[in-house]
């Protein structure tokens, strides 16, 4: 039985990738589709899907960049999981997006802007985050720029699929200069 070896993403792929998301954000925004956020999901150094938010044009909440990136992805890839893909998004994903991502359970995913950068822009998912940390401890709520930036063994309850964050600098560019990174493990993997 031979054994393939899954390269991750090198600092240069991530940016690239990051700026695609935020390519489909402007595109969308400007469309106006929706607010102002992309995804795009990678399997194998090739993009499966990309996507911008579309509440607005489909009148439709649960129509996020993240969830749109997934659906199309799926649906080319003919599974319900994303097994082996990374997710790159704009901005840091509401709750509804990371319960999809839970599910999907790509092997990462990484964003732009953090929570607190899209609370300054109007779009404010505190609430959300709020409700979702007092339900759940395994989501803390906190007053740092993103709850996933702690290392995993500082977070009161650690979920099944978390195996860690951190974040990592990047050279200027529309991107930003850091990138935050979920990683999701499969469980039994």
């Amino acid at each position: 039985m031979t054994s393939t070896t899954v390269t991750p993403p090198s600092l240069l792929d991530k940016q690239r990738y990051l700026v695609l998301a935020l390519d489909e954000a402007v595109r969308g925004a400007r469309a106006g589709f929706g607010g102002p956020f992309g995804a795009v999901v990678v399997k194998e150094d090739r993009v499966v899907a990309a996507a911008c938010n579309r509440v607005v044009r489909g009148n439709d909440p649960t129509a996020h960049a993240e969830i749109e990136a997934v659906r199309l992805a799926c649906r080319a890839l003919g599974s319900f999981r994303l097994d082996g893909c990374d997710v790159y998004a704009s901005c840091e994903p509401c709750p509804m997006c990371l319960f999809a991502l839970c599910w999907a359970r790509p092997r990462a995913v990484y964003y732009a802007a953090g929570r607190a950068d899209a609370a300054a822009a109007g779009f404010d998912d505190a609430r959300l985050h709020a409700a979702v940390a007092s339900r759940h401890p395994a989501f803390p709520s906190r007053s740092s720029r993103s709850p996933y930036l702690a290392p995993p063994d500082r977070l009161p309850s650690t979920p099944p699929w978390w195996t860690g964050s951190h974040t990592r600098s990047l050279p200027s560019t529309a991107a930003g200069s850091q990138v935050a990174m979920m990683k999701l493990r499969t469980p039994g993997a």
